[in-house]
């Protein structure tokens, strides 16, 4: 689509990938029906101990989780916005990138992420969510002044390579952001907890992250320092979360594994007496 002139594009080109974005719709279905519970939910099940009012019980029974989880969550939401919105946005207007030129740049992007997040939540899984997040948030904050002088050289090769150390280093923090709040909250608001905590993370920080950046940008004449200010102190937030998180899910631990055991408990008496009535 980014091939048609700009007429056509504006005026129909747009909408065709938006239309076509209705086949990840279903196919996002079709995988989220497929999906098994877990065995710790179906025990809750079986013993009839869901939550029946999960979005009120989460903010009860776990709210330091949740205001944790969304500052951990705020960098996963923010690079779509400063690689794809902002950066899309600057470079075909004030560097004067032709459009194509960089969707195709975006493009590669997308493949390196979709190459990183397998392998860092693999990695994650054998030494650690918490050590890799860590890593990761750590060496993108070491970057992200690096990857904004490479953009501003309005040059696609330096372009790309900037944006490479940027989702480098997001992606293998992302992959493993969602197990890492799963592991945060108890099993009976753990689904309502984590998806609280990313989606109030992705309102407050999502939408206004494009809006800050080119705020900055223009404040600063042009030049990189105010955004790369910006999403280093984003970073910063995440980190610092992530950290706090970690130490808070290590802290209740015990009391996470009695629920669990609580839950099976209840699962198993429940068990016996079906048992014995069938006898």
């Amino acid at each position: 689509m980014s091939r048609l002139p700009d007429e056509q594009f504006l005026a129909w080109g747009w909408r065709i990938p938006f239309l076509f974005s209705a086949v990840l719709v279903v196919v996002a279905l079709l995988i989220r029906l497929s999906l098994e519970e877990t065995e710790t939910f179906v025990a809750m099940k079986r013993a009839k101990l869901v939550a029946k009012a999960p979005i009120l019980d989460v903010f009860r029974i776990a709210p330091v989780a949740v205001f944790l989880g969304i500052g951990a969550s705020a960098m996963g939401i923010a690079i779509a916005y400063f690689t794809n919105t902002f950066a899309l946005a600057w470079t075909t207007t004030s560097l004067d990138v032709p459009r194509p030129i960089m969707l195709n740049v975006l493009l590669v992007i997308a493949i390196l992420q979709f190459l990183v997040q397998p392998i860092a939540a693999f990695v994650g899984h054998k030494v650690g969510m918490t050590r890799v997040m860590v890593v990761a948030l750590g060496l993108g904050l070491v970057t992200t002044l690096p990857t904004y002088l490479l953009i501003a050289t309005a040059n696609p090769v330096w372009i790309a390579v900037g944006l490479a150390l940027s989702t480098l280093f997001g992606a293998a923090y992302f992959a493993l952001l969602a197990g890492f709040l799963a592991s945060a909250f108890p099993p009976q608001v753990r689904y309502s907890g984590l998806s609280i905590s990313y989606q109030l993370s992705a309102t407050v920080v999502g939408g206004a992250t494009p809006l800050i950046a080119q705020s900055l940008l223009a404040a600063f004449g042009g030049a990189v320092w105010g955004v790369a200010a910006y999403q280093s102190l984003l970073i910063l937030i995440t980190l610092v979360c992530v950290v706090a998180l970690s130490a808070h899910i290590r802290r209740h631990e015990s009391e996470l594994t009695n629920t669990i055991s609580v839950v099976r408990g209840h699962d198993e008496g429940a068990d016996l007496t079906t048992r014995g009535s069938d006898a």
